[in-house]
């Protein structure tokens, strides 16, 4: 079965495999829940969720296994896709997504075991990596 992911659910799985031990409270006080609240992403900003930044978040973007991972852009729920697509080999890798100016970016491990984020500010905000250790 394919993996898949909605817009209208998004935000609620990413917290549910991502940051389960924070309240939806919580994250929206420190701007790290979506939508009007921030961005998903600012739980790597405040060490919410173990990752890791720029380079070393590409390194290991570049190297992990990418079978059933899928793309999705989400940001605040404007500029968004309704539904994930499969990775399309256009951005397998994290220079291929910096070429192709994507923003908002997020690549998703199979049933959430990972997630590469690619933020709108790339001098200072990302690229993040999370491995869910609960999946992996």
């Amino acid at each position: 079965m394919e993996f898949v992911i909605y817009k209208e659910n998004f935000v609620e799985e990413f917290h549910k495999n991502f940051l389960p031990l924070f309240s939806i409270k919580k994250l929206k006080k420190l701007n790290c829940y979506a939508p009007n609240h921030g961005y998903l992403w600012n739980a790597c900003e405040h060490n919410l969720v173990e990752n890791l930044k720029g380079k070393d978040a590409m390194l290991a973007y570049d190297n992990i296994d990418k079978t059933g991972a899928i793309e999705f852009q989400y940001d605040n729920g404007f500029m968004s896709d309704d539904i994930s697509k499969p990775l399309s080999k256009e951005n397998d890798n994290s220079i291929k997504i910096q070429n192709n100016g994507l923003i908002e970016f997020y690549v998703i491990g199979l049933n959430f075991s990972w997630c590469y984020i690619v933020t709108h500010e790339p001098d200072g905000c990302g690229p993040y990596f999370i491995i869910n250790k609960n999946k992996s």
